[in-house]
């Protein structure tokens, strides 16, 4: 399995503010948080998982592996996971032509995503 690193968060997880919030938009999920840089600004930022097929969450405790996933958006080529899912239905599997996407929050745990792709956005919070 090959770990391919696509976006590092701005700061160090345990220092986001308010902590990560998951929710869902049709087949999309977003993870936002707020993070504090020097003087006094503040950015929000949504990491967009465009039309996800499968995902989980695990807590700190629980988390198995990690995947250089610390801090780090990664995709997992030739994951199990994604391998099973060819298995089950290889016909959708190649329409969405979905990519394993992982990333750990330090005080959230690590979120795993079976989607199409990502989009990373940032808005200064005035």
């Amino acid at each position: 399995m090959q770990i391919n690193k696509l976006w590092s968060l701005p700061i160090l997880s345990s220092e986001i503010e308010e902590g990560v919030t998951i929710s869902s938009d049709g087949m999309d999920i977003i993870l936002s948080f707020k993070c504090a840089f020097e003087n006094d600004r503040q950015k929000n930022y949504e990491i967009r998982f465009e039309s996800v097929l499968c995902h989980m969450h695990t807590s700190e405790r629980f988390t198995p592996k990690m995947f250089d996933s610390y801090d780090t958006l990664v995709s997992l080529e030739e994951s199990e996971w994604l391998d099973n899912l060819k298995i089950l239905n290889s016909r959708d599997f190649d329409f969405w032509k979905p990519k394993h996407f992982v990333i750990y929050f330090d005080g959230s745990g690590q979120y795993q995503f079976i989607a199409r792709e990502f989009v990373v956005s940032e808005k200064e919070v005035e």
